[in-house]
């Protein structure tokens, strides 16, 4: 099943996410808008309790950071030389990173636990490739010609094409965490977008509240220009992981050869 194809209980539990997210980004709006005192602690204890077993832990306190930074930052600001107005812009960028990392809370990458595998895999053929090299220079140093040859083998050819094989899985993993994060972001893009569409017709419709309608356009405004961010960034690395990958699948293949060659006793290619 993938992140478009959720279960009802999934969709009941994405949708919890959500609410829970939207709720904390509104109470920290309120905050920063100086509408009186706001409770951060109850929205922030709510999202916990909805992404509790959905989110990694990694994510999770991306977002504690995130909520952190922003009451001290801007109470730091707020009355520097009379300018809250300054404070209020600083903050407005926060809450851009705070939505930011909401992302991997609220929808997480349903590959995430592969994502996680494939990163200790590489971890531990790295430290596997590292230790195959020195027992390999050891035997070299010995001058033991039996231990080099059995050796070299794992150090220079088997233990490297695994390393790549892994590096190769795990690149992929990331590009298609990349793919979801952007389709998830052109998602909220389209949502924020017929938001101020609908905002603006009903303040032409209804002048007497066209305050209010105004506030409420102007808001949607600003999550879609968070959410055109947010897309660039996600297709920018989207499009950066897939290069990575399409490079180290051609470099890995020359030095395999070379490396083939090389143990035949043939002149590695230019």
């Amino acid at each position: 099943m993938t992140n478009q194809e959720e279960s009802p209980v999934a969709g009941e539990d994405s949708r919890a996410r959500e609410v829970a997210a939207e709720n904390l980004l509104t109470a920290v709006a309120r905050y920063t808008a100086d509408d009186g005192p706001v409770d951060l602690l109850g929205p922030v204890d709510d999202l916990l309790a909805a992404v509790a077993g959905a989110a990694s832990e990694e994510a999770v306190v991306a977002v504690l950071d995130a909520v952190s930074a922003i009451p001290q930052r801007f109470w730091s600001h707020a009355f520097v030389g009379d300018r809250p107005d300054i404070a209020r812009t600083m903050a407005a960028g926060l809450i851009g990173g705070l939505r930011t990392a909401l992302y991997a809370v609220v929808r997480p990458f349903d590959r995430q636990r592969d994502l996680l595998a494939a990163e200790q895999a590489v971890t531990e053929l790295e430290q596997a490739e590292a230790q195959a090299r020195e027992q390999l220079e050891a035997a070299v140093q010995r001058g033991d010609i039996a231990a080099v040859m059995s050796l070299r083998a794992d150090a220079e050819i088997t233990i490297p094409d695994q390393l790549a094989t892994a590096r190769a899985k795990l690149m992929g993993l990331q590009a298609e965490a990349a793919e979801v994060r952007l389709e998830q972001a052109e998602q909220d893009f389209g949502r924020s977008v017929d938001r101020a569409g609908k905002a603006k017709a009903a303040v032409e419709a209804a002048l007497a509240e066209v305050h209010r309608l105004t506030a409420a356009a102007a808001e949607a405004e600003q999550a879609a220009r968070d959410a055109i961010g947010v897309r660039d960034a996600l297709r920018a690395d989207a499009s950066r992981r897939r290069a990575q990958l399409q490079e180290h699948q051609a470099h890995h293949a020359r030095q395999r050869q070379d490396r083939i060659r090389q143990l035949a006793g043939l002149t590695p290619t230019a």
